[in-house]
């Protein structure tokens, strides 16, 4: 039963048609008449041979009951059944996109770019209106703007991280001065960290509309490295995170002046840990070589 509470239809007017089976029962039972004999002479020599086949004068019932299943299950197809999730949208006015695009955002900037392009699909084939509002603008004088799906499809081309930290509070600044007729459906596309407001945030964008938060899951958040530390064998390498979640690994590479690859040293960070040491060993003579 928990399954089907979860069932929804895309169109359930379509399932009206599921009244139509009775007919489609009767028209398969009916039999069509018997053609009218004509006697070919030369058939009488084959008069008194016995069929290796034969056709019921009525369709078998299990027949029946098989055309019958594969038209109803024609009616559900069409119906567009959806499972954990619902067609309607959230909010019966504009999509709108609370999205952060600081430099913290640019690891996974690609995934981010992904559930815009399905949600603008969605929105297209709704006639939605949308609004994309960065957190890391360079001006917040006129971030948030409606937009078509087609132009905000140009939008989100345009859109790129910064190299500076988002500024949440003038975003919802500017989205509050965003005049709509409806309750808006807000997308945050969160790059998973705080900087001290991030509950704020979701609190001042759930009373400007109905909120949907998507952010890193644990543990795949940014990384940062500290400038590195000398020593007798190379140099350490500190590896900062802003998630705590997680037991996330990476490798540090030193990269030479030509693009080569000179050394690897693997990191892991401990669970509820920030920092993490890698060691990359380099004698002098190639630690001097080293651009990156």
């Amino acid at each position: 039963m928990g399954m089907l509470a979860q069932l929804s239809f895309g169109t359930p007017l379509l399932l009206a048609t599921l009244v139509v089976l009775p007919v489609i029962w009767w028209l398969l039972r009916v039999t069509p008449p018997s053609p009218r004999r004509v006697v070919f002479p030369p058939l009488r020599l084959l008069l008194g041979l016995r069929a290796t086949e034969e056709t019921p004068a009525r369709t078998p019932w299990w027949l029946l009951a098989l055309r019958l299943f594969v038209a109803a299950l024609v009616i559900f197809a069409l119906a567009e059944p959806l499972l954990g999730e619902s067609k309607t949208p959230a909010g019966s006015g504009p999509l709108v996109f609370f999205v952060d695009n600081g430099w913290t955002a640019a690891h996974r900037w690609g995934d981010r770019e992904s559930a815009i392009s399905d949600a603008l699909r969605k929105a297209q084939k709704d006639g939605r209106a949308v609004a994309i509002v960065p957190t890391a603008a360079k001006s917040f004088a006129t971030v948030a703007t409606l937009l078509d799906a087609g132009a905000a499809e140009r939008a989100v081309r345009e859109l790129e991280p910064q190299p500076w930290l988002p500024e949440r509070t003038r975003a919802i600044a500017a989205l509050a001065k965003l005049r709509m007729t409806a309750t808006p459906e807000i997308v945050w596309l969160s790059d998973g960290l705080d900087y001290g407001d991030a509950r704020a945030t979701a609190n001042a964008l759930a009373k400007l509309g109905n909120l949907r938060v998507l952010s890193d899951a644990p543990g795949r958040g940014p990384l940062a490295l500290r400038p590195a530390v000398n020593d007798a064998r190379g140099f350490r390498a500190m590896v900062v995170r802003g998630d705590t979640r997680g037991t996330p690994s990476g490798a540090v590479n030193a990269i030479g002046i030509h693009g080569e690859q000179l050394a690897t040293a693997p990191f892991k960070f401990a669970e509820g840990k920030n920092t993490t040491e890698a060691q990359v060993r380099l004698p002098i003579e190639v630690r001097n070589e080293m651009a990156m």
